[in-house]
């Protein structure tokens, strides 16, 4: 609306302009000599006024070539006004050509400045919705988890019957385990504070698509001070140090977050939030295979990176599957793929029938719930891949306690 206004009041100008050195008209030139500027001070004005509202109109790109075709402009006014019966004046053209400069550059002040002002306003929205998608990841599991985990106190609950006597004990006791983890959880809602106390490293997974405009700065900025209010509001535990060998001094903010960028063809921008707890992240793993061991050499794999973390992880747990790329590419996946809503299946069948197999190698090893045993150990597998050199196969799993704390969420203004 502002812009069409603009453009209004450059014609305007522009017909001011025209009317001021061509029109012959007596009551225009003793209205244009009674004002205190006089006649150069009124050119000065209208050129400027003009060329600042064309700027405003058609935007900072368009600065240079505004400042050319209003110097044109007066060019061609100046070089046509004796056929009007007034004399080509060289001072006039300088005047001309001066307030057209000056209203060019006081648009482009202004525009810069008001993109400054949209830019931080932009950011303030985004630092909110930061804060917010950590704060509700903190107290609130998905509600496919949530479920995921009644089914396995329900499954295990059901074998209890038909169990040898040595057995019951310790299904009895990963029920317990699953009821205190649910109570728990409610507790966490209702208070709203954390569901545990390791509230993990804050990893970010930002993707900036082609109409996003912010810059990756701006967009880190906000992660950070989106993530410090979240800390501070959610009570968050201060569990990262400045340096992993020697000292191990802790930053007392719980930041730095961990960012991963990435670009998409999508408009908006997309940015997905992981609380990290570190009693689970210490039991991941990675396996270079050689390139022939195909479908089964990943289960393996997997299966005894878990095997291997037991009941450390707090089980039931949830693996993210990172296949292919380099090594730490693969880790990047695992990680991603604990993105995923728990009860989601690959959309390309080879790989959602790996994860059914993944899934069923990890049961089989019957950890159980807080390890205490039970044929259910994980509440859900998922697998990312990408391309990979012919001479590997890369295979990565980033494990999660039950308290798989995520949230995304698409940003998409205020840019208007």
């Amino acid at each position: 609306m502002r812009r069409r206004v603009a453009q209004i009041g450059a014609l305007v100008a522009v017909t001011a302009i025209v009317i001021l050195s061509i029109v012959p008209s007596r009551s225009i030139s003793s209205l244009v000599a009674r004002l205190p500027f006089g006649d150069k001070g009124a050119h000065f004005i209208a050129y400027g006024v003009a060329s600042w509202l064309l700027v405003f109109s058609f935007g900072l790109n368009y600065s240079t070539l505004i400042f050319i075709a209003t110097s044109l402009l007066g060019l061609l006014i100046e070089v046509i006004q004796p056929h009007f019966g007034r004399s080509f004046d060289i001072w006039d053209l300088v005047v001309n050509c001066t307030g057209a400069l000056f209203g060019v550059l006081l648009g482009v002040v202004y525009l810069k400045n008001e993109e400054k002002k949209m830019g931080k306003s932009k950011q303030r929205g985004l630092v909110d919705k930061i804060r917010q998608t950590l704060l509700e990841a903190a107290i609130h599991l998905e509600d496919g988890l949530m479920e995921r985990l009644e089914w396995m106190r329900f499954e295990l609950s059901q074998k209890l019957p038909s169990l040898a006597p040595q057995q019951v004990a310790s299904y009895q006791a990963s029920i317990e385990v699953l009821e205190m983890i649910q109570a728990n959880l409610k507790l966490s809602e209702e208070n709203k504070i954390p569901m545990c106390q390791d509230t993990g490293m804050i990893v970010a997974f930002v993707e900036v698509g082609s109409d996003v405009p912010l810059s990756m700065q701006a967009i880190e900025e906000a992660i950070y001070e989106g993530s410090e209010l979240a800390i501070k509001e959610g009570f968050f535990r201060n569990s990262v140090v400045e340096e992993p060998v020697f000292e191990r001094i802790n930053t007392r903010t719980n930041l730095p977050p961990i960012i991963y960028w990435s670009t998409s063809k999508e408009r908006h921008l997309k940015i997905s939030l992981l609380l990290k707890g570190f009693g689970s992240e210490n039991c991941s793993g990675l396996a270079m295979l050689n390139p022939t061991s195909g479908p089964q050499g990943v289960v393996k794999a997997v299966a005894e990176m878990v095997q291997r973390a037991g009941g450390k992880p707090c089980p039931p747990i949830v693996v993210g599957v990172g296949l292919g790329g380099t090594a730490e590419r693969a880790g990047y996946l695992s990680k991603k793929a604990l993105l995923r809503p728990v009860n989601s299946v690959h959309p390309d069948g080879r790989f959602a029938q790996l994860e059914r197999e993944i899934l069923d190698a990890i049961q089989a090893l019957e950890i159980g719930p807080g390890g205490f045993g039970g044929h259910l150990t994980a509440l859900g597998v998922a697998v990312e891949y990408e391309p990979t050199h012919i001479a590997g196969l890369p295979v990565a799993a980033s494990i999660s306690c039950w308290a798989d704390r995520k949230g995304e969420f698409i940003w998409e203004g205020p840019y208007a």
